[in-house]
């Protein structure tokens, strides 16, 4: 089944929300349309284009979420901070489907 980025979106709040009670988790408001004065103002302000979905801070180990459908591909802003977020030691996952952020808790034994 395909599964749309919002509905992974939706998915991943509610089972991280649920989940993790220790584990620091939130996403960066970074998608969306906006004018291009509040653009600008978000810019100055340090948003970075191509933030993975999610950030999650679990016993020292930062993790970055990146929701794509089935056949979605990561933009060249994506693999810039993908690259960026590894070199400092992060690990960096995409995920596209309901049942790999399930995977996601168990693997890093969020909680």
């Amino acid at each position: 089944m395909a599964y749309s980025e919002d509905s992974l979106q939706f998915y991943a709040a509610k089972r991280f929300h649920d989940a993790c009670q220790k584990t620091v988790w939130f996403h960066p408001a970074n998608g969306e349309k906006r004018d291009k004065i509040t653009a600008t103002k978000l810019k100055k302000m340090g948003v970075r284009s191509g933030v993975a979905d999610f950030i999650l801070l679990c016993r020292g180990l930062p993790i970055a979420v990146e929701l794509k459908t089935t056949t979605g591909r990561q933009s060249e802003n994506q693999k810039g901070f993908q690259a960026a977020w590894e070199a400092a030691g992060g690990v960096y996952v995409i995920v596209r489907a309901p049942e790999e952020i399930d995977g996601l808790i168990f693997r890093f034994l969020l909680d």
